[in-house]
């Protein structure tokens, strides 16, 4: 898709998707880890190599990734909408 996302903002994504499956306000703390010097600042993948090589692409957003992933979690735990 050529974005990116930091943790932050997949936590949030998972915030949200948890709190509209349970219909429930859900709130998360988040804490930044101190820096540590070889840490590298920025990471970015690219699906370009497997849809080359395998005729691969994704069909799912991260949010509807995220949302697919919490149902079937929350199914298989038993809470939620089957």
């Amino acid at each position: 898709t050529g974005k990116s996302y930091s943790i932050r903002e997949m936590a949030e994504v998972v915030q949200k998707e948890v709190a509209l499956q349970i219909k429930q306000k859900v709130e998360v703390t988040f804490h930044e880890p101190p820096d540590r010097p070889l840490d590298i600042p920025h990471l970015e993948g690219s699906g370009a190599k497997a849809q080359r090589l395998l005729e691969w692409y994704p069909h799912y957003t991260l949010e509807t990734g995220i949302a697919k992933a919490i149902n079937e979690w929350m199914s298989a735990i038993g809470i939620g909408s089957p």
